[in-house]
């Protein structure tokens, strides 16, 4: 995952010269619309940074991703490219959520990166939701019962789609951090356009 630094922290964690940063997650002036525009000031103002292919090679269908904050909610926002929007995939249920397009987002606010929350979407507003705990060696213990309230939206454009999330403080079981903190945050693309042909995008590739 990469790192992501609550604002106040603008350009620490990197020495000079060093071409890391960590993302920044600037805080809102007051509670947003989750409607998928992205039109608000938060998000134009945001450490907004490309998505990248999962395995380091190259992305024909890019993107981007940004975080933004309140006193209360922590928000996800992606600007997604899609060449064929209209074959965009979002299965209902009952079939599989990564039978088709999904965001999922990866939460980690503990110091020692073992307990995370793993939130998805697609467009269509289907979600999933579970409680994660690494166990090792890239192994990891889901509870997938844990039943958190959050929000999604999104809208499909002619040459791609926009979505963003809000998931409350207090579901993630935190108050607002810190100037300065840093939490290890992921946001992933499942792009399906060909059934049994996905490709993966994020903002850091594991």
């Amino acid at each position: 995952p990469c790192c992501a630094c609550w604002r106040g922290c603008r350009g620490s964690g990197a020495s000079p010269g060093s071409a890391w940063r960590p993302l920044v997650i600037h805080r809102a002036a007051g509670p947003l619309h989750v409607d998928g525009r992205l039109d608000e000031k938060c998000w134009q103002e945001a450490d907004r940074r490309p998505l990248r292919h999962y395995a380091g090679g190259e992305l024909k269908v890019g993107g981007s991703a940004a975080l933004c904050y309140d006193t209360k909610t922590l928000y996800a926002a992606l600007w997604l490219d899609e060449p064929t929007p209209a074959e965009i995939k979002s299965p209902v249920a009952p079939k599989g959520l990564w039978d088709g397009e999904v965001i999922e987002w990866f939460i980690c606010p503990g110091v020692d990166g073992l307990d995370y929350v793993q939130l998805a979407w697609n467009p269509a507003g289907r979600q999933f939701n579970a409680k994660c705990r690494g166990t090792g060696n890239g192994a990891f213990k889901g509870d997938s019962t844990w039943r958190a309230t959050w929000q999604t939206a999104s809208i499909i454009g002619n040459v791609g789609w926009t979505t963003e999330a809000a998931i409350p403080l207090a579901e993630l079981g935190q108050q607002v951090p810190t100037d300065g903190g840093m939490w290890r945050i992921n946001l992933n693309r499942h792009r399906v356009v060909e059934a049994g042909k996905p490709q993966w995008s994020a903002l850091s590739p594991t």
